[in-house]
């Protein structure tokens, strides 16, 4: 695969050139172990962790030193949020030794220029940022990315539950309410709930087609769905991972039942549900900006917080 020359900086001897495929993968893989050993572990996307790494990758920088050491990379993923956003994830690293010589910054500068000229390509209507993520273990990125413009737009909260030693005992829901098995007619229900409960959401929320909704549908025995009469007033899914433990992507609360304490009985309910199935921890994550409190809530419900994770955006129209 031929490889097209962006530029150079002379000052630090590297010059920035677009990614050649398979040659250049081992490259990328020591830029990220250099990073991971000085900054800690942390997803860091990259060519290689696509689905062809030897395919043409138009959003791929690769900073190589005048030695033809490969010195840093870039990467960006996007999609549609809700509320007609789209996202521009921009991602990458430089090597430790390499860092304060301007070429982070260079790297930014061109993901975000290619993130403009693509954006250009699609319908007119909506709004797109530019979005990036940065740990408290990265002052450096931080730096940058605030010297840049970026702000924190919400922040991801992960939260976990040790199961081990949970009381028993039934967990009595609201008056009114009953827990059901879950059908297959049940499924457009479901769906609709949980699209109704995140509408209008600027927090990372990305709707789904009823489709897409079938398509990640598992374990459906460890959902906990409460109904009131034939309308559903809360769901709570599920999944199994591999380390024994269980992650719960979705959390919903009809309007029309929120905060009358349906919440928290629910999520007690589900930790008895995951406790029952040998589920050693339940695993969460939700937004600390979230109007309904949901961090709150789930502290209630015997979650303990295990990371804060900001989350950057800037305006395309701000470049």
């Amino acid at each position: 695969m031929a490889v097209e020359q962006f530029g150079s900086l002379v000052e630090a001897g590297v010059t920035m050139r677009r990614y050649g495929g398979a040659s250049d993968i081992a490259g990328v893989q020591a830029v990220r172990a250099e990073v991971h050993r000085a900054d800690g572990d942390f997803w860091l996307p990259g060519p290689d962790t696509s689905v062809d790494p030897n395919g043409v990758h138009p959003f791929c920088l690769i900073a190589q030193a005048d030695s033809g050491r490969t010195v840093g990379f870039t990467w960006m993923d996007w999609w549609s949020e809700a509320a007609d956003t789209r996202v521009y994830l921009l991602s990458g690293c430089v090597e430790p030794a390499w860092r304060r010589r301007g070429i982070g910054s260079a790297m930014l500068r061109w993901q975000e220029a290619r993130a403009i000229e693509f954006d250009g390509s699609r319908p007119v209507g909506g709004r797109s940022v530019f979005g990036a993520n940065v740990g408290e273990h990265q002052p450096g990125n931080l730096a940058l990315l605030t010297a840049h413009g970026y702000r924190v737009a919400f922040t991801a909260v992960d939260m976990a539950h040790d199961l081990n030693g949970l009381p028993d005992g039934d967990i009595r829901l609201p008056e009114g309410l009953t827990q059901r098995p879950i059908e297959a007619a049940h499924h457009p229900q479901i769906h609709q709930v949980i699209e109704e409960c995140f509408a209008g959401a600027r927090d990372g929320y990305r709707p789904r087609t009823y489709e897409e909704y079938l398509r990640d549908v598992q374990d459906i025995d460890i959902w906990c769905v409460v109904w009131a009469g034939d309308d559903i007033a809360a769901v709570v899914v599920n999944e199994l991972q591999a380390d024994g433990t269980a992650r719960t992507p979705w959390v919903a609360v009809g309007t029309a039942w929120r905060r009358r304490g349906v919440g928290l009985a629910v999520m007690r309910r589900t930790l008895r549900i995951l406790a029952e199935a040998g589920v050693s921890t339940a695993r969460l994550s939700t937004v600390a900006e979230n109007p309904n409190n949901s961090v709150r809530l789930y502290e209630k419900a015997g979650y303990r917080v295990t990371a804060w994770q900001p989350r950057y955006r800037k305006s395309v129209e701000a470049w």
